[in-house]
């Protein structure tokens, strides 16, 4: 793969994801030097794509990297050029977060050591995610190992070894090519069925009888936080004078707002729009009770990252409310959150309603690097039956 990072491959694979809404995946194995240098190279060879660099060094000369921590940051953000480096730690957390943010036409470039020096160096990470009987350096180990062989498997992972490859051009990055303005998307639409159905499910529980909750859940990029915001500006309009918002970080919201603030200005005058963007309002999830007493309707996004008791406590207090959250996931305990809330809202509220949102919007069904972060961290695995336990039939399949 000599020639993997030459211009007219780059850009030529990353048109070619972008027609099929795929997006595409650079894994660069080498030193730090040399990977960051092809993490540069790719950069200017992509000049419509905007990068975000998660990574504890600085590797682009001309934005700042964002710390590998700030990863859950860039959930609701819409990325075009994501660089993950692994130079300090694999966050699996941040990776799946990140990864979520990335549109299709996308690109993820992936920074390593060469695998071999990968699984000998420590991981400052491993220690979140041992469990007794393991040690972090265990953990730490038979994750990476396992990680490795997924991403060695998968032919849409598209390698780079420094062994391999040819010198990067150092002329090439004085020639950047001029970034085109970027499309603007229509966000007081709906894009698909479902997301449709999920917008008008919201409105009926607006507007229908209370203690009825409604339950929106689905995998990352089907346009679940867009959903919420649509029908909360359509709420405005008709009048709404108090729609709350929570979720467990307020940047995850951004989408929600974005869209509910889209809908308002595009049917009212911006004096009337102003004052009806007015009655929707964030608070805190422990700030909740204390700051709204009453309100029209309770929107409850990344609801699997909030402790089940605050989600019960609002039940019990509140006639409305929206619970969406992805359950496979990285939000929180997705698990905990379907197993255990669910017992309260049978206790609570019998007449409670679900809805799961399945089409992608963010990316194409056949999204290549969707199957490979679900293969890479377990995110749309479910628990094993009792009956193949007890036949032993359990193996991973990466």
């Amino acid at each position: 793969m000599a020639d993997l990072l030459t211009v007219h491959w780059l850009r030529h694979a990353q048109a070619a994801a972008a027609l099929r809404q795929q997006r595409l995946t650079l894994w660069l194995r080498g030193s730090p030097d040399w990977t960051a240098a092809a993490a540069r190279h790719c950069v200017v060879a992509l000049p419509q794509l905007e990068p975000v660099c998660l990574a504890d060094r600085p590797i682009l000369s001309t934005i700042p990297s964002q710390p590998l921590q700030r990863a859950l940051s860039l959930l609701g953000r819409d990325l075009e050029l994501l660089i993950v480096d692994s130079w300090s730690g694999f966050d699996p957390d941040g990776f799946g977060a990140a990864t979520g943010a990335l549109r299709g036409g996308g690109v993820l470039i992936l920074l390593t050591p060469p695998p071999v020096d990968w699984l000998q160096r420590p991981d400052p990470h491993a220690d979140r995610i041992a469990v007794w009987p393991f040690t972090p350096a265990q953990m730490r180990q038979r994750f990476l190992m396992r990680l490795i062989q997924v991403l060695d498997s998968d032919p849409a992972v598209w390698r780079c070894d420094q062994a391999q490859a040819d010198p990067l051009p150092a002329s090439l990055a004085l020639t950047p090519t001029p970034r085109p303005a970027p499309l603007v998307a229509d966000l007081t639409q709906t894009v698909t069925a479902d997301q449709a159905a999920a917008v008008a499910a919201i409105l009926s529980t607006a507007r229908g009888r209370a203690r009825r909750p409604l339950v929106l859940t689905a995998h990352r990029g089907r346009g679940k936080s867009a959903a919420l915001g649509l029908a909360a500006g359509q709420l405005l309009i008709n009048g709404a004078r108090q729609l709350v918002v929570t979720a467990p970080r307020r940047a995850a919201v951004a989408t929600l707002y974005r869209h509910a603030e889209a809908v308002v200005r595009a049917q009212l005058s911006a004096t009337v729009a102003k004052a009806a963007l007015h009655a929707l309002r964030f608070c805190a999830p422990a700030d909740l009770l204390e700051q709204a007493t009453a309100a029209d309707l309770v929107f409850i996004d990344e609801a699997a990252g909030i402790p089940t008791p605050l989600l019960t406590a609002w039940l019990e207090h509140y006639p409305r409310l929206i619970f969406a959250s992805t359950v496979h996931g990285y939000e929180g305990t997705g698990r905990g959150f379907e197993i255990r809330f669910r017992a309260a809202l049978e206790r609570l509220t019998p007449h409670w309603r679900a809805l799961t949102l399945t089409t992608p919007i963010r990316w194409a069904a056949d999204d290549p690097l969707e199957q490979l972060v679900n293969r890479a961290l377990l995110l749309d695995a479910a628990p094993a039956s009792s009956a193949t336990v007890l036949a032993g039939r359990c193996r991973d399949r990466a």
